[in-house]
C-alpha cells in the first residue's frame, strides 16, 4: 500500500507568494543591475579592438540578461503550477470530506 500524501493549500498559496516576490526581486534586480553596470562605449579606449570589446561586452550583458529573466520565468511558471496543485488539493478535499459526511445508502 502507498504512503498517503498530503499537502496543505494554504501553505501552498503562500509558497506560490513567496515564488512571486522571488520572481519580481530577480527581476528588479537584474534591472538594477543592468543600470550600473553599462560601461559607455568610449570606456574601452581608442585601440584598434575597443569596437570588439564594446561589442562584445554587450553581447555578454545580454546573455546574461537573459539568463537571469529565464530564471525568473522558471520561478513565475512555478508559481502557476503551485497554485494548480493546491487548488486540486482543496478540491480532492473537499470532495473527500462530502464522502465522508454521506449516510451509507442515502443519495448525498
Amino acid at each position: 500500500m502507498a504512503d498517503e500524501v498530503r499537502a496543505d493549500p494554504v501553505s501552498l498559496c503562500e509558497l506560490a507568494g513567496t515564488l512571486t516576490s522571488q520572481a519580481w526581486g530577480i527581476r528588479d534586480g537584474l534591472a538594477t543591475a543592468r543600470e550600473q553596470i553599462l560601461v559607455p562605449p568610449g570606456a574601452f579606449g581608442n585601440s584598434e579592438n575597443a569596437e570588439t570589446l564594446d561589442s562584445t561586452y554587450s553581447t555578454l550583458l545580454e546573455k546574461a540578461g537573459d539568463g537571469v529573466e529565464d530564471v525568473a520565468g522558471v520561478f513565475e511558471g512555478d508559481v502557476d503550477r503551485v497554485y494548480l496543485i493546491a487548488f486540486a488539493y482543496q478540491e480532492q478535499d473537499q470532495a473527500n470530506a462530502e464522502d465522508i459526511a454521506c449516510t451509507p445508502g442515502e443519495p448525498c
